[in-house]
This record gives C-alpha cells, sequence and structure tokens, in this order.
C-alpha cells in the first residue's frame, strides 16, 4: 500500500516540488485520505475490521438449513482411556514369576488375560497410569504398553417415514418424500440365485442378541458373554445387526437376512449401556476365530488406535477369518478403530440415491460402501435401553448408521464365500473389490464403490445397476493381506433354487427423536465458504480500482491547482 501513499516527486509537476512550504502539509494530507479509504473497505469486504474482534454470523450468512442433519455423535472427543487400567503385552521370554514381581513393584495386579495374545488387563492406580506406562516398559520385560479405551455401538436416530429394507431392493420407492433411485441397491435377490452363505460362520461382536426372537433365534450356534451376565441384549443394538446379517428368509415373517443361511456366532462385547473397551473387543475376535467365525462383524469402535485389537486382528487374518468393521457416524475422515486397522474391511454407509450417508465417515483409508441409512431389522422383543434415548418399538425398526452398513457386507462377504468365488478370506475380499459398483465418491469417499451381491457371487444376468464396474480391474489401491491375480473366466456355476422375497409386517407408525436429544451437525464443506471466497476477491478488486481512481483525482487536482 506504501506504493500509492506518497506521490513520487518524478511524478509531480515541477511547481509542486518548488512550493516546500505547502509540500509537506499535502502529502500528508493524501496519505490519510487513502489510508481511511482503505480501512473503510477493508472492513466490509472482510467483515471485520483489522483493529477489532470477529463479528457474529449474521442471518444471511447462516447455513442452507437442508445442510444440516440430527445425528447421534458416534464417539465424544473427550478422554476415552479407562482410568486405573492398562494393556499389556509380555515378551516370550518373560516368566509368570518376573511379570509378577514386576506388578508388585508398581501397585498393579492382573484382571484378565488373552492368552492368544500373551496380553493382558492390569489395574493400576488411577491418575498414574500415563507414568506407569513408561515405567513398565522401561523394564524391558514387556513388548508393549497402552491404555484400555472405551468404544461404543455406532447408531442414529432413525426416521419414521422410511419403508422396509430398501437397501436390499430398491425399487425407487418414496423415501421421506423423495423418490430413491431404482437399483441403488445391493441386488440381494439376485445373488440368492446363486449362494445362500450355507454353512458360513459370522461372528457379531455387539451388545448381545435377545435369543427369543423368532426371525433370528435358530441362526445361533455359539454364544459367549465377555462384559456382563447374560448375552441377551438388553441395548438393543446387536439384535438389529445380526438381524440384517441372517434374519430368517422365506419364512412368512418379519424382515430378510443378507445371508440366509449363515450360522451365528454371539460375543457380547458391548455392555447393556452401549459402551466397550478395546481389550474386551480383541477378545471377542480371538474367541470368534477360536470358534471357527470365517468373517466377524464389528460395529461399533473409537478414535484411538490400541495395539492389542491390532495384533487381533492380525491374529484373525493370519487364521483366514475376515473383519468387517464400520467406519464410524462422526462424518468426516478422522479415523475410527478397529475399522482403520490393516487387514480390516472397513464399511462406509450409503443413502436410498447410491451418495454417502451424511452422517458416515469417509476417506482414502475406508475399503468399500454399503446402504445403511434408514436399515430395517430386528429388535428385542423386550424393552431394551436404546428406547430411552431413541423413539424404537420392539421387533421391528429402523436404524442408520454404518453399523448397519458393516453387516450388509459381512452377510455379502458370507455369499461370496460359498460361491465358487470364495474359499478364503483374500479371495473374498478381491472378489468384493473387483464387483463393486464405482458410485459417486468412489476414489474419494471410499476406494473400491458400493457393494454388488449379485457381481460378487458371479450371477450371470443381475438386474442393471446404477453405474458398472469391471469385473476384473488391472489393480487395486488396496488389498488386505495382498492382492491376488484374478481369473478373467470363472468356473461354471449351478445356480440354486430362487428365494422369493419374505413377507413383511407392516411397518409401525413411529414418534421421531426430540431434536434435544441429537446433535446438529454442519458440514464442514458447505457450499456457502466457496461463494463467500468468491466474493471476497471481487470485492478487493473493487478497492484497488477505487484507489487508483483516487490516486488519478489528486494528481489531476495538483495539476489545476499548478503544483
Amino acid at each position: 500500500m506504501s506504493e500509492h501513499s506518497v506521490l513520487p516527486p518524478e511524478a509531480l509537476p515541477e511547481q509542486l516540488r518548488k512550493k516546500t512550504n505547502l509540500h509537506i502539509p499535502i502529502i500528508l494530507i493524501t496519505f490519510f485520505i487513502l489510508l481511511g479509504v482503505f480501512f473503510y473497505f477493508s472492513y466490509f469486504t472482510n467483515n471485520t475490521s483489522p483493529l477489532s474482534p470477529s463479528p457474529t454470523i449474521g442471518p444471511s450468512e447462516m447455513p442452507d438449513q437442508n445442510a444440516v442433519v440430527n445425528i447421534v455423535p458416534s464417539s465424544t472427543k473427550e478422554n476415552t482411556a479407562i482410568a486405573g487400567q492398562l494393556v499389556i503385552r509380555v515378551k516370550e521370554s518373560v516368566t509368570e514369576a518376573q511379570l509378577t514381581d514386576l506388578l508388585t513393584r508398581y501397585n498393579a495386579k492382573i484382571e484378565k488375560k488373552i492368552p492368544a495374545l500373551s496380553t493382558y488387563v492390569i489395574s493400576v492406580p488411577e491418575e498414574q497410569e500415563t507414568m506407569l506406562e513408561d515405567a513398565l516398559l522401561a523394564s524391558e520385560l514387556l513388548a508393549y504398553v497402552e491404555q484400555n479405551y472405551r468404544q461404543q455401538i455406532q447408531m442414529i436416530p432413525n426416521d419414521t417415514y422410511f419403508r422396509n429394507q430398501w437397501g436390499l431392493l430398491n425399487t425407487a420407492q418414496t423415501i421421506k418424500g423423495k423418490s430413491g433411485l431404482a437399483h441403488a441397491d445391493v441386488q440381494i435377490t439376485a445373488a440368492w440365485d446363486v449362494s445362500q452363505g450355507e454353512g458360513i460362520k459370522i461372528a457379531v461382536l455387539d451388545t448381545g442378541i435377545d435369543l427369543t426372537h423368532p426371525d433370528i433365534a435358530s441362526q445361533v450356534i455359539a454364544q459367549k458373554n465377555f462384559i456382563t451376565n447374560t448375552v441377551d441384549d438388553k441395548y438393543g443394538h446387536g439384535t438389529h445387526v445380526a438381524g440384517v446379517i441372517a434374519a430368517k428368509t422365506n419364512n412368512e415373517r418379519g424382515i430378510a437376512g443378507a445371508c440366509p443361511r449363515c450360522q451365528l456366532l454371539i460375543a457380547k462385547t458391548v455392555g447393556d449401556d452401549g459402551m466397550s473397551d478395546t481389550a474386551v473387543v480383541a477378545e471377542g475376535i480371538i474367541w470368534a476365530v477360536d470358534n471357527g467365525a470365517h468373517i466377524i462383524n464389528i460395529s461399533l469402535g473409537g478414535n484411538d488406535f490400541t495395539q492389542v485389537q491390532s495384533d487381533a486382528v492380525a491374529y484373525a487374518w493370519e487364521k483366514g477369518s475376515l473383519v468387517v468393521a464400520a467406519v464410524g457416524n462422526q462424518g468426516n475422515t478422522t479415523k475410527f478403530y478397529p475399522g482403520a486397522l490393516t487387514n480390516v474391511m472397513s464399511v462406509a454407509a450409503t443413502n436410498n440415491l447410491d451418495q454417502k450417508a451424511i452422517f458416515s465417515n469417509h476417506g482414502s483409508w475406508v475399503q468399500i460402501s454399503a446402504p445403511g441409512e434408514n436399515s430395517y431389522s430386528t429388535f428385542p422383543t423386550h424393552a431394551f435401553g436404546m428406547q430411552n434415548v431413541l423413539s424404537l418399538q420392539t421387533n421391528y425398526d429402523y436404524l442408520s448408521g454404518t453399523s448397519m452398513a458393516a453387516p450388509l457386507v459381512s452377510g455379502i462377504a458370507a455369499l461370496v464365500w460359498d460361491s465358487a468365488y470364495g474359499g478364503s478370506n483374500t479371495h473374498v475380499v478381491q472378489r468384493l473389490y473387483a464387483t463393486a459398483d464405482h458410485i459417486e465418491g468412489t476414489g474419494t469417499f471410499w476406494q473400491a464403490g458400493r457393494i454388488n451381491a449379485a457381481k460378487a457371487v458371479g450371477y450371470s444376468d443381475p438386474s442393471p445397476s446404477t453405474t458398472e464396474a469391471s469385473a476384473t480391474p488391472t489393480s487395486f489401491m488396496y488389498c488386505l493381506g495382498g492382492c491376488l491375480t484374478l481369473t478373467t473366466h470363472p468356473p461354471s456355476l449351478t445356480p440354486t433354487a430362487p428365494i422369493e422375497d419374505a413377507s413383511l409386517s407392516p411397518v409401525v407408525s413411529l414418534q421421531t427423536v426430540s431434536p434435544s436429544d441429537v446433535m446438529t451437525v454442519i458440514p464442514s464443506d458447505h457450499p456457502n465458504k466457496t461463494m463467500q471466497s468468491d466474493g471476497q476477491e471481487s470485492q478487493k478488486g473493487l478497492v484497488y480500482k477505487l484507489l487508483s481512481l483516487i490516486l488519478s483525482f489528486l494528481q489531476k487536482l495538483f495539476s489545476l491547482l499548478g503544483y
């Protein structure tokens, strides 16, 4: 700005240089005029004075209300470490006596052991966790020491205007006053003509299950409680997830599960309040693997990486199991664990228009997407904890979240495992990637696309999808456990008898959740930001033009006055 503040001597008339008695006052007057003009326009251009605090946003600048969504946050920003607990892994050469001596020295004691990982959960004096992490690790007897973090199930409020199971078969039905996109689904009915997941075991690590529910009770072959005194689902989330995976199909009641003939292993790793911790989830993974689970569904998590869960996932992969996990409902790119771990198939959620659900986490670390907004599935036949937060019916109701997208992928992965393209976790992963539909957001929000069950199992003539994906891509952005070379011509298949759509009970009219019960989230990439930036640039250009005109005017004025 200084180059415009004072006119250089050679640019002034000869008379002005001679009149030294008027030179300084005129220059000062010119300087202050220009300075005042600059501050005046600077204030209105940037909506803030350089000398004053930022003003509040006026009504005309408020974000578009259509971009606001009410959700239950998937995790909080507060410290999620469990007070008075650490997770340790002992080195192979360490004896039990050495470990006991070490823990006694620091007033710590063993609370539980995870033998397969040589890992222990220990109790320590509260408020000394960080100090003891360093002290215990310095003993050189332990492979790692870390805090035990809380994790929780994933959900967002239901909506009474959504119809049943559009994610399995989308006929462009109207959802909340807006028509859906035909075939913006996983094409499950065509996939059932090829595979129904016969004998494939899927473990559900969640809040338990209602073993009296007529639509899923017969699907359960094993159960174990890790956190409370009963496997019964007193919270509701686990029963909903289990129904998405394997509710009985073609039985003239309720809903249809993605994998009609799969078997469920129920690991209750989440308490009746919807909370868990990383060590308990790791225990559940080990139990599921040791009991023959092909696929392990984890619809919960948190933002903290832990070695104990990473080790458990590695154990599962090495033993031939596939872990499928939700990516969180924070609506941003924040990593969510265990979904973000290596060797986990992480799942984002889509809506009935084949778009990313507004609540879904996303990013280059997310592998695949699946329908997860307003998923209609089973709930306990008795009262359950989620009803204290959301307006939910017993037996069946809607629920949204990446927690609902993950079990749909688990069920479809089981169909692939039971097809000519299955046989191992690596084969299944590669097949799901290769046949996913490249919907909008692929390569940005997630890597592979939106899962397509019909293509994945090799159905010869699936219904038209919203977009086409190559069945044998030349490369993958990410491969679980290493990439495979897929055969261009798969073995011939003998389709099984088709399964008819299950008869669905009428949808009960529900009350919507009160806005006071949920958190209002405004997307960080709101379009108003770009519009505001463009306006600022044009206003700055106007300021510069005005300054130039004022300079020109002053020069002419000096000439007329004879300076």
